[in-house]
């Protein structure tokens, strides 16, 4: 029996849900206190109060990295689970043969015939001397969804704006950006996810462009 010691909003959680998901793992969820001082199940058990913690048979585990890499080793993953992964992404990546500059370009030339608009375009220098060059970041919006989503929750109004950076790397470009349900997932708010959603598809469509 595996049991996982969690909270619904803590990301490294999430992390070892996802990944149990992906595993097709049938496991028992105990929702701890929210105040760390009062989890005392919690630190009879793994002897700390600090969530995410794991108990698959007599092994406790905690921390997220150590937990995904003991089920990845324990368990053989099934056969759905890359689709499980991909649909799993809170961000896409595409690698281009093409300069930087040429890429920023040619993204931007196609992100307004996908209904997408750019409100902010930043050069960013990296301060580590080991890291890669100078990046571009972009925040891209869609304008019709940007209202309705101001409709939907004027307290959230920056939800559906998308971040995007166009990475020099090693024989061209890499293009990533984050997947634009991420902000209404975030905010927990139904009403935001189904605008959101359907921006996903005109991402891909956008790559498939690029």
């Amino acid at each position: 029996m595996i049991t996982l010691y969690q909270v619904e909003w803590c990301p490294y959680c999430h992390l070892v849900r996802q990944a149990m998901t992906e595993l097709g793992l049938s496991y028992t969820i105990v929702n701890v206190r929210a105040e760390t001082t009062e989890r005392t199940e919690l630190k009879e058990l793994s002897g700390q109060e600090r969530v995410p913690v794991l108990a698959d048979g007599d092994a406790v585990l905690s921390g997220a990295d150590v937990i995904v890499e003991h089920l990845r080793a324990t368990y053989s993953p099934p056969p759905d689970a890359a689709a499980h992964q991909e649909k799993g992404l809170y961000r896409y990546v595409l690698e281009l043969d093409t300069p930087p500059q040429d890429s920023l370009a040619r993204l931007k030339q196609l992100l307004p015939e996908h209904g997408f608009q750019v409100i902010c375009d930043t050069a960013i220098t990296p301060k580590e001397q080991d890291a890669a060059g100078t990046y571009t970041l972009l925040h891209v919006v869609d304008a019709m969804a940007v209202a309705l989503d101001l409709a939907a929750d004027p307290s959230v109004p920056a939800a559906l704006s998308i971040p995007m950076a166009v990475y020099p790397i090693e024989n061209g470009s890499q293009i990533v950006l984050t997947d634009p349900a991420a902000g209404a997932w975030l905010a927990c708010e139904s009403r935001l996810l189904k605008i959101a959603s359907p921006l996903r598809e005109r991402i891909r469509e956008l790559f498939e462009t690029l």
